[in-house]
């Protein structure tokens, strides 16, 4: 019952716009007081919680992912997927969803995957006719992929907390990630085939490929 009344301070506390970690901590702090336990037993817990060599690979992911964002990999994943596309109906819906799959390689993060290619993709999406939902549910949808798809920090916090083999976990997601794919791509295809008038299409654009190959 005790720990009930922690996890609704912690809500309290979120729903005051008190700082993650400060409305983290607070409850935390109290439900060790609570039990009798010190505060120098709470710290040394949460530190040998944190002291994994393989969570050092957390912060890298997220510094990658930041880095792909500002430096415009997105958009140019974007740009060459549209141009290597043919006439393909519904093909800015499957560039979506091609841009999701080569960004979740990099960010390892859904949020950052989220972030960054939604900015290009949503707009293009809405000037082509595509409706908000279908654009903004592909997007987001997409963009779990980084929590499956290797490097996926998801993956490696468990692999730490389960004391397994990240690699093989990595090895284990590859599948699961692609039927993710191959599910949404089912999706779009049947759903462009039930709205033929945003099913217009490009042809190969070459020059759109080097200058998005050169960038």
């Amino acid at each position: 019952m005790d720990l009930w009344l922690y996890i609704l301070l912690l809500v309290v506390l979120l729903l005051l716009r008190v700082p993650v970690a400060f409305a983290m901590i607070a409850p935390s702090m109290l439900y060790f007081y609570g039990r009798g336990l010190s505060a120098g037993y709470a710290i040394s817990s949460i530190v040998n919680g944190i002291n994994g060599f393989p969570l050092l690979a957390v912060p890298l992911f997220i510094f990658v992912g930041t880095l792909a964002n500002h430096l415009g990999i997105a958009t140019r994943l974007y740009d060459f997927a549209r141009a290597l596309l043919p006439r393909l109906p519904g093909n800015l819906a499957y560039v979506n969803l091609g841009t999701a799959i080569g960004f979740s390689w990099i960010s390892g993060s859904a949020l950052a995957d989220a972030a960054s290619t939604s900015k290009v993709q949503i707009p293009q999406m809405l000037k082509a006719g595509y409706p908000y939902g279908f654009s903004a549910g592909l997007t987001a949808s997409g963009s779990l992929m980084s929590t499956v798809m290797p490097p996926s920090i998801p993956a490696v916090l468990f692999a730490a907390t389960a004391m397994i083999s990240t690699g093989a976990l990595f090895a284990g997601s590859i599948l699961p990630a692609a039927l993710m794919a191959i599910g949404l791509a089912v999706y779009v295809f049947i759903w462009v085939r039930f709205h033929p008038e945003v099913a217009s299409s490009r042809p190969f654009d070459s020059a759109l490929a080097r200058k998005a190959l050169a960038k």
